[in-house]
Formats: C-alpha cells, sequence, structure tokens
C-alpha cells in the first residue's frame, strides 16, 4: 500500500511538514527579493527538483532529511525542524529547551571537539570537497543527528 493509499490529502501526518518547507522556502525568496531559481543554485539543485521536493504529492521525490538541513542552513530558519517535531508529537514538559536547542547545542559541541569537525576541516583542506568526501560529511552528521535524537528519547 502506498502512501497516497493510506492518506488522504488532509490527513497526511507528514503534510504540515512539507507546507512548512514551502512557507520557509517563500519567506527565505521574499527576505532576499529572489526566485526560485536561486534558492534552487544556491541549495544544488534544479528548479524543478526543488518543487519536487516541496510538494507531498511527489512521493517519488519527497522532501529528504539532506534537503530539510540544507534548507535550514541556508535560510537560518529551523520551522521544519520545529514540525517535524509536531507531527512525532514530541513533548517538551520534561525538558526546558526544544528539539531544535538540542540539536544546535550538540552540533556546536560537535563542531568544537567532534571527529564531524575534524573531518570538515581535513575535507576543505585542498579547497574542495569532492563526492567520497560530502557523502562522509552528510553521513557523520545524519550519525550525530541521530545520536541527538536518541539522547532526546532518553529525557522524556
Amino acid at each position: 500500500m502506498s502512501l497516497e493509499e493510506m492518506f488522504s490529502d488532509d490527513t497526511a501526518p507528514f503534510r504540515t511538514v512539507y507546507e512548512t518547507a514551502q512557507a520557509v522556502v517563500n519567506d527565505y525568496m521574499t527576505l532576499h527579493n529572489c526566485k526560485i531559481e536561486k534558492v534552487a543554485e544556491q541549495l544544488g539543485t534544479t528548479r524543478g527538483y526543488l518543487y519536487g521536493t516541496l510538494d507531498p504529492n511527489q512521493t517519488h521525490r519527497p522532501l529528504s532529511v539532506d534537503r530539510i538541513i540544507e534548507i535550514t542552513n541556508l535560510t537560518g530558519d529551523h520551522r521544519i525542524i520545529d514540525s517535524i517535531k509536531e507531527a512525532l508529537k514530541c513533548v517538551d514538559k520534561h525538558v526546558q529547551c526544544t528539539i531544535t536547542d538540542v540539536m544546535m547545542v550538540g552540533l556546536k559541541i560537535q563542531s568544537h571537539t567532534g571527529s564531524l569537525s575534524e573531518t570538515l576541516f581535513e575535507a576543505v583542506k585542498d579547497g574542495e570537497i569532492d563526492e567520497k568526501e560530502g557523502e562522509r560529511i552528510r553521513r557523520m552528521a545524519m550519525d550525530e543527528i541521530t545520536a541527538l535524537y536518541s539522547i532526546i528519547g532518553m529525557t522524556k
């Protein structure tokens, strides 16, 4: 059974995440007075592909964690992550900060002391990040995010 068969357009649990991503991109375009082509270029993709990843009906081209991180880093807007937290029904009553706050603290700590930081610095020594280095960095970053979510899960 496909996602389209499981959920109607208005009940899909991920729909609000896509709507939030669309709002973040639209707000960024307004703030920087630019078009979707410029945003797509900054994200290393095409206008058509970016439109597709922001469309919850195009399940063959889903909004990936990588793309969410790229959009968040580009815009500096954490609303997509916050909407994921809401979709997952994460409760903050036992924690005094949001998931975004914990993620940012963890990433700051990692950037000062961890192997991800070392890998990033090593990768840019030659002035570019090749495909193999980029994949390793993405994988390490996802491992760090997974670890943070695991820590958050233990604090509930």
